[in-house]
């Protein structure tokens, strides 16, 4: 039997989604899953206070968050992850501050990503 659990959240959407002109949208998205403070938390710091390991990818099909956690702290967890996604539910606005912190973040990637294609 394993030690550890792996919790795979995938939404359907992906990077071809992306409207012309917006390339990286859904990238994007994916890092305020991540990173998109609730409460004075996000997904990172509720999965290293659990011991857990996540990480996401997007794809031209889909966004896909990966948490690896141990087996005897998966019950808290999952009740925690699950308080945290109702909470994020009820938001209804990021900070500018983050939004335009992302973006910058994004444009940069995108902009090593078209280097390193030529």
């Amino acid at each position: 039997m394993s030690r550890t659990a792996v919790i795979r959240i995938k939404y359907l959407i992906g990077a071809s989604a992306d409207p012309k002109g917006k390339e990286g949208l859904v990238h994007f998205v994916e890092h305020c899953l991540l990173k998109a403070q609730i409460k004075e938390r996000n997904l990172i710091s509720l999965c290293e206070r659990a011991g857990a390991f996540v990480n996401a990818k997007t794809s031209m099909k889909y966004i896909e968050i990966e948490i690896k956690i141990i087996n005897s702290n998966l019950l808290e967890f999952l009740n925690h992850l699950s308080d945290f996604y109702r909470e994020i539910m009820e938001v209804r606005d990021l900070e500018n501050e983050y939004i335009l912190g992302e973006k910058n973040k994004m444009e940069k990637q995108i902009n090593e990503q078209t280097k390193t294609k030529q």
